[in-house]
């Protein structure tokens, strides 16, 4: 008697394709999450003069120093974190407060913070988007 061969068909790629779609899924969302949030802090930025009372700082350049990180892995499958921020440290002066050495005065202009309470609703839908768009319905 031959012994009967068997043959798994896998599906739409079966597990390791729905596994890594569902990867894929999650770093686009993520990134697309992210550039919502960019975007919305360079108009926070341009709408307030760069966020600073003089418009001294609201420079080009601070607000081309506006940057996305790279998605890095959070430890398990499917855990990521991007960071959506700055290397000039006025930026943090302003956002968290500082006494200010010319006005003699405590002063606080946020910018990011309203950047990403805003538009909550607007990240949601872009992460659903591309996370559906990688996924599939």
């Amino acid at each position: 008697m031959a012994k009967a061969e068997s043959s798994f068909r896998r599906i739409n790629g079966g597990p390791q394709e729905a596994l890594r779609r569902i990867d894929t899924g999650a770093r686009n969302g993520l990134l697309a999450q992210a550039r919502v949030v960019y975007n919305e802090w360079k108009r926070q930025m341009a709408a307030h003069k760069g966020g600073f009372t003089t418009g001294a700082f609201a420079t080009g350049m601070a607000v081309g120093r506006i940057t996305i990180g790279p998605i890095t892995a959070a430890g398990r499958f499917g855990e990521y974190s991007i960071q959506v921020g700055t290397d000039r440290l006025y930026h943090l002066f302003w956002e968290l407060g500082h006494m200010n050495i010319f006005t003699r005065r405590y002063e606080r202009v946020e910018t990011l913070r309203p950047a990403v309470e805003d538009t909550r609703v607007e990240q949601a839908a872009a992460f659903t988007r591309q996370f559906r768009a990688a996924v599939g319905d």
